[in-house]
């Protein structure tokens, strides 16, 4: 990088007036002090040269190394956005498993709600099969115990009748 304007016009002056001084062999008396001045100049002018080729030095490495880590920012954003899209899509996949699962737990809810009915109408067949047995199983002991009580009662008459037609 090229120094600044006005350091670079100085630094010709200098150099012009140096080679001017330098092609006579003694400078004039009234241009010594200007010479000395000038020469004053032109060594600043040197200095200023060399700390602006060392900052464009330092300005150069840290470009340099603000170029690299803009590479590896690059790359890891290029990373993370390779990353994400993985992601996103196994969001979907998932969301999609959550859809086909919430269908399932409705089938599911429905069908168990289906059996329950089917169930409680059973147990009621049960409940009623159940009252109908005992009432007949009753009515059933009632009978057999009406006919025992007959069957006793005949076979006291009929041992009446042996012991009146024996007796007799």
């Amino acid at each position: 990088m090229d120094p600044p304007p006005h350091i670079a016009m100085a630094a010709e002056s200098v150099t012009a007036m140096a080679a001017i001084s330098s092609s006579s062999h003694a400078p004039a008396p009234e241009h010594a002090s200007t010479i000395q001045e000038l020469e004053e100049q032109l060594a600043e002018m040197h200095l200023l040269v060399q700390d602006h080729k060392r900052r464009i030095t330092a300005l150069t490495h840290q470009n340099t190394d603000l170029t690299q880590h803009t590479a590896q920012l690059e790359q890891q954003n290029a990373d993370l956005t390779h990353r994400n899209a993985d992601l996103t899509q196994h969001r979907a996949e998932l969301e999609q498993q959550n859809a086909d699962l919430t269908q399932q737990n409705t089938t599911l809810a429905q069908q168990n709600t289906t059996l329950t009915q089917e169930k409680t109408v059973r147990d009621r067949r049960l409940v009623d099969q159940q009252t109908r047995f005992d009432r007949l199983s009753k009515q059933a002991y009632m009978r057999i115990r009406q006919l025992v009580v007959e069957r006793d009662a005949r076979e006291v008459e009929v041992d009446v009748l042996r012991g009146v037609v024996g007796g007799s």
